[in-house]
Order: structure tokens, then C-alpha cells, then sequence
């Protein structure tokens, strides 16, 4: 009889066994679906905390573009330039600065108008600005890029003394990038001067 008693014993403590394994497999099943709807919670509560900065970055770059185009057209109202947004960039078109063919010297009466420029972008706190420089083809492409560079130097050279805490590259394309097919842009025409004003928004605005 204890034998038997012993067997059964066994065979009792065997099934509750078998019962806790297959609770504790039941409960890592569910154990795991619990982490893994943790870690879908959390990808969510990333991607929507990234959405939400996306969104104030928007709306910092919107708000302060609106406004440094309206200070632009104070600035050069009746004047021969075209202020702009691209993407994050303010873009400011000289389409009256006019060089003497194969010259770097600033043509007369050039100087008040990058005076207003150097005012526009000392609005814009934090920012780094690219000087372009465009002409038409008048020689070999060799000697149209070295003067646009040259061009865009001078320009590059009048503006750093008025922005000092500013940085200012000058980089020149010479006839490769005729004006945007615009309305406001006359066709065909490629010689001005461009500066592209980069803004640190997250900083420019604070």
C-alpha cells in the first residue's frame, strides 16, 4: 500500500509540475506580449514626441521666415531685388548689381544697397551666408567662373566688415545656373549676385 501511495504521490506531484510549467509557460507568453506592447508604446511616444519637435520647428521656421521677408521688403522696396524662402534658407537676388565685363570692382551706387542687405541679415542672429556669383558667357568657362568667384568675393569682402560675428563664403558659378523660371525673374537673364542667409533657427529665435 505505501507503494502505492508513493506512486501516486509521484503521479500527483508530476501533473501539479506539469500544471506550474504550463502556467509559467502561459505566463512568459504573456510576459513577452506585455514587453513587446511596452516597447510599441514607447516607439509610438518617440515617434510622436519627434512628430511634436518636427511640428515646432515648422512653426519656428514659418513664424520667423514671415518675418524676416516682411523686414526684407521694407528694406529694398522699389530696389532691384528679390527676397525669398527656399526651404530653410533666406534668399536674397541682386538682380540690378551689374559688374563691368570681366571686373571685380563694385559698380557705383552698389554700396547702400549691400549696406541694407548687411541690415537685413544682422536681423537674423546666428546665421551664416553664401555670396553667389552669376554672369553670362562671355569668354571661355574658365575665365566666366574664375570672375564670378572673383564677383562674389568682392561682395564677400564688402559685407564681412559690417557682419563681423557673421560667417561669409563665396563661392561663384559663372553662366551654369540661369534664373528660376519665375514671373518676378526676367528669362534668360544670369549675371546678379546671390546671398543665401542660413539661419540656426533653434537659436534665432530664442
Amino acid at each position: 500500500a505505501s507503494i502505492e501511495q508513493a506512486e501516486h504521490r509521484i503521479t500527483t506531484q508530476g501533473e501539479q509540475l506539469q500544471m506550474v510549467q504550463d502556467s509559467l509557460r502561459v505566463r512568459g507568453r504573456e510576459n513577452l506580449e506585455l514587453r513587446e506592447e511596452v516597447a510599441a508604446l514607447q516607439a509610438q511616444r518617440d515617434s510622436i514626441a519627434a512628430s511634436m519637435q518636427q511640428l515646432q520647428r515648422d512653426r519656428i521656421v514659418h513664424e520667423g521666415m514671415a518675418r524676416y521677408l516682411h523686414q526684407a521688403d521694407s528694406l529694398f522696396h522699389g530696389e532691384p531685388v528679390i527676397v525669398s524662402s527656399e526651404s530653410t534658407a533666406v534668399m536674397v537676388r541682386f538682380l540690378g548689381l551689374k559688374f563691368v565685363q570681366f571686373e571685380d570692382k563694385l559698380p557705383p551706387g552698389t554700396s547702400a544697397l549691400l549696406t541694407k542687405a548687411a541690415h537685413l541679415i544682422a536681423l537674423i542672429p546666428n546665421c551664416s551666408v553664401t555670396v553667389a556669383g552669376h554672369n553670362e558667357a562671355q569668354g571661355s568657362p574658365e575665365d566666366d567662373y574664375a570672375v564670378s568667384v572673383s564677383q562674389a568675393n568682392t561682395v564677400r569682402d564688402f559685407l564681412a566688415p559690417l557682419l563681423p560675428s557673421t560667417a561669409i563664403t563665396a563661392v561663384g558659378y559663372g553662366d551654369k545656373q540661369p534664373l528660376p523660371d519665375l514671373p518676378e525673374f526676367s528669362k534668360g537673364k544670369k549675371s546678379r549676385i546671390e546671398l543665401a542667409v542660413m539661419p540656426k533657427w533653434d537659436v534665432a529665435t530664442k
